[in-house]
């Protein structure tokens, strides 16, 4: 059996595009509802740095280390801008994404750029 990144992305796509999209329990306080927000968003950012580690790791490489390395500081440094800002961190994550976007090589952001639009989507929701 061949394994096939293509594959396993559509894969993780389908299982986490409908998480990133889902409302907060209504029952939940102001703050709690803004923390699991702030969740589902950071599991949309660990997907795209996790398809980028996947991707450098397959046989042959589909992305070069140094795309992984940037996509995995850019994944940290957003990952503490959402911890950080409960409030008013949206505009700060997607410029974070949109400077990704600028960094990657075209060959390489062809890979990853389904995954950061659907993480725009989940962030512009809200």
């Amino acid at each position: 059996m061949r394994f096939s990144i293509r594959a396993c992305a559509l894969c993780v796509l389908l299982v986490t595009a409908p998480g990133c999209f889902a409302k907060p329990p209504i029952y939940l306080s102001p703050k709690a509802q803004a923390a699991w927000r702030g969740t589902r968003i950071i599991h949309a950012l660990d997907t795209i740095r996790d398809i980028a580690i996947d991707a450098n790791a397959s046989d042959p490489p589909l992305l070069n280390e140094a795309t992984t390395r940037q996509v995995v500081l850019v994944h940290k440094s957003l990952i503490m801008i959402v911890h950080e800002q409960p409030a008013g961190w949206q505009g700060m994550v997607i410029a974070g994404l949109d400077g990704l976007e600028e960094l990657l090589p075209v060959g390489d952001l062809s890979r990853l750029l389904p995954y950061i639009h659907i993480a725009k989507a989940a962030i512009k929701e809200w």
